[in-house]
């Protein structure tokens, strides 16, 4: 009488436990670094900027399971990626400042949302020098894996290497 409670037990846990296809997202970004000469206050300046990947992979997203051209249904696949990082020197004389942006430094702007998460950072630019206040503003596209459709994440640079929030736009790469 035991026993069939028990088989009973294990073929419930083992139909309720979900099967995936796991699989690594290798970093699309090479790490090289764009460069920029400037003058602030009559001082030569060089910033060196670019997007890396960096840290453990972890879970970026969920793609539901689709069919093949058969009719059979396939897995669900997690894709896992390393965290997208902006590395930018400022460079002056024999000094270098380096500053690395996280995703993580917006957490506290973004809280709540339940995208932020699931997005990265893509593709960097730095938009303009603003000498009265000494800052350097910068735009990072943030989205979804395998997407051109997502935000331009603004922020700035002080000379001191204090990175501040700007704004978030609506963006779409590509043409």
């Amino acid at each position: 009488m035991l026993l069939p409670a028990l088989m009973l037990s294990f073929t419930i846990n083992a139909q309720s436990k979900p099967a995936y296809h796991h699989e690594k997202v290798p970093c699309s970004f090479d790490g090289k670094l764009t460069s920029r000469r400037f003058q602030l206050a009559g001082q030569p300046y060089t910033v060196r900027y670019g997007v890396f990947c960096a840290g453990p992979f972890s879970e970026a997203d969920t793609v539901q399971a689709a069919t093949d051209s058969l009719g059979s249904a396939q897995l669900p696949v997690v894709y896992h990626s390393q965290e997208q990082r902006v590395k930018i020197q400022l460079i002056s004389g024999a000094k270098t400042q380096e500053i690395i942006v996280r995703k993580a430094m917006f957490n506290r702007r973004f809280a709540g949302q339940q995208e932020w998460p699931k997005i990265g950072f893509g593709s960097t630019s730095l938009e303009r020098i603003d000498e009265q206040k000494r800052l350097l503003v910068f735009s990072t596209f943030v989205g979804y894996p395998f997407s051109d459709h997502g935000w331009l994440l603004k922020y700035s640079v002080d000379m001191n290497g204090v990175v501040s929030y700007k704004g978030l736009e609506d963006a779409v790469l590509g043409p």
